[in-house]
């Protein structure tokens, strides 16, 4: 049986986890006193990449991004304020906020490399 550290890793970095996995964390709960894994600028950008190269669609990219969005046992490279939390918090709400496509996949890697 997997840590709930290894599935909360997986869950940031596999866009494409798998239902029993999902499972398995749910049997963790959703609070957690420390983040477990933090959520880098590299991550969002390999999924940004697989969109680019069609491996995953704007469906894939919303629900991945709400999966870690607001989770206790999830921290950002540079804090709760960071372009990493703000692009996960892009792609988690694209109806309040853009539209998952190669413009925002540009505002990001923007927001990264201004910030």
């Amino acid at each position: 049986m997997k840590s709930r550290t290894e599935l909360v890793a997986e869950l940031v970095r596999n866009p494409r986890i798998s239902g029993q996995s999902i499972e398995a964390l749910k049997a963790f709960g959703w609070d957690c006193e420390s983040p477990l894994v933090t959520v880098q600028k590299s991550d969002i950008l390999a999924v940004l990449r697989e969109f680019a190269a069609g491996k995953l669609n704007a469906d894939d990219i919303q629900a991945w991004a709400n999966r870690i969005e607001g989770r206790d046992d999830v921290a950002y490279e540079h804090g709760p304020d960071d372009p990493v939390n703000e692009a996960v918090f892009w792609l988690a709400n694209p109806f309040i906020n853009y539209q998952i496509d190669a413009a925002i996949c540009l505002r990001i890697e923007k927001l990264f490399f201004d910030a």
